[in-house]
């Protein structure tokens, strides 16, 4: 819990209490008078142990917060409770200049440390979160947020393996804890472990039927297993829980474009666009479903809406690649292939499709050279080997007399 040695503690358990009983209206009022006896309590607004924060006006809270730092520009509790306010309000980069500053005054609070590695992860500043986290960690080694947040700046540093370690000792701490299970199905769905990860999610399930992130995660398992109408069912249940949250959609826009279902997957897209709040899984399921239907020249405009979204991410390029690919727009198609290789090496698909590119650019060695890669990676990748056989078919014809 925040600081609160000047709140009189009558008004704090009357607080809590209706909070706790779900009084939330009646809560905030007397957390208000809390802050109207003395502005120095604002963090009372929004303590954390009862979820107010439904019922909270952060613009005033963060006016609040800016006075009581005016007046004590000393106090670490005080700019922590200012960053507090401002990350509620996405104000990322003001919120981590304000738990930077109580870092420094007080380099002893795990939970400062642990909200800067938030807003850290949120601004893509992945040392400076991991950095963050692991001091949070230092301070808590028993702390299973800390452990949760150390996991979240790894799986944004591409770190798998480390981020499913930290997360596990988040787990040994405290199996019960719900939103640990779904953060580590989250990261052994990116590494493709199918099974571990549909386990996972179906105890962060168990342990609360309304994690909607757990029911996505399950679906992301379910689809990798080629589970489709059960990948469908789990991400209607997380869409169901959290209508508002884009990459949920696009998820299940996914999962349609798989069942060749492309005009409901158009419409979910579409939807999401219309209230402009898009995410890079929903351009790229848009694109899949435009692909789906041959629309090719709006799929490369939704693709390449993802790709600006999420430069670093290969499996973008590769979807990139394969759209110019079908319009025949060989060298962009290449250029797109060969960044997803860069960005992955390990992705058999961009092999694949830069050597599609190469193949019909007449490049024939070097798109030998990318299918042969894309099947060491993955054998039953149709593509790199019915290239392959039609690559070393014309290479072996060039070489004839006469040829």
């Amino acid at each position: 819990m925040r600081e609160k040695s000047l709140l009189p503690m009558h008004l704090y358990n009357v607080g809590v209490k209706l909070a706790t009983e779900g009084k939330l209206a009646e809560a905030v009022g007397v957390f208000r008078r809390s802050v109207e006896l003395d502005s120095r309590l604002a963090s009372s607004w929004y303590e954390p142990d009862t979820d107010l924060k439904e019922g909270v006006d952060w613009a005033q809270a963060a006016a609040v917060c800016r006075q009581v730092v005016d007046g004590n520009p000393d106090s670490a509790v005080a700019w922590a409770d200012l960053g507090f306010a401002l990350a509620t309000q996405n104000k990322v980069e003001e919120a981590a200049v304000a738990f930077q500053k109580a870092s420094e005054l007080n380099p002893k609070m795990a939970e400062v440390w642990m909200e800067l590695a938030t807003v850290n992860c949120l601004a893509e500043r992945w040392e400076q979160a991991e950095a963050a986290a692991r001091r949070a960690v230092d301070l808590g080694s028993t702390n299973v947020l800390a452990w949760t947040y150390l996991g979240f700046a790894l799986v944004g540093k591409g770190a798998w393996d480390q981020a499913e370690k930290a997360l596990r000792k988040g787990v040994a701490l405290d199996p019960l804890d719900k939103l640990i299970w779904a953060n580590l199905a989250e990261v052994l769905n990116w590494q493709e472990r199918w099974s571990d990860a549909l386990e996972a999610a179906d105890r962060a399930i168990q342990l609360f039927q309304g994690n909607s992130k757990a029911w996505d995660s399950r679906g992301v398992a379910l689809a990798g297993l080629g589970r489709w109408p059960d990948a469908e069912a789990a991400h209607r249940r997380a869409v169901e829980l959290a209508p508002s949250e884009p990459s949920f959609s696009g998820n299940l826009a996914q999962v349609l474009n798989w069942q060749n279902k492309w005009q409901e997957a158009l419409e979910i897209c579409q939807r999401i666009v219309d209230r402009g709040k898009p995410s890079p899984v929903v351009y790229s399921a848009l694109g899949a479903a435009l692909g789906g239907m041959e629309r090719w020249e709006e799929a490369e405009r939704a693709i390449r809406c993802a790709v600006d979204h999420s430069p670093r991410d290969a499996v973008q390029w590769v979807n990139l690649s394969c759209t110019l690919n079908w319009q025949s727009k060989w060298e962009d198609a290449e250029t797109a292939g060969r960044r997803a290789t860069v960005l992955a090496p390990e992705l058999a698909a961009g092999w694949a499709n830069l050597g599609y590119s190469l193949e019909h650019l007449n490049h024939l060695e070097e798109a030998q050279k990318a299918f042969d890669r894309a099947m060491q990676l993955d054998r039953g990748n149709a593509t790199a080997r019915q290239g392959l056989e039609r690559t070393r078919q014309r290479m072996a014809n060039r070489s004839k007399p006469g040829a």
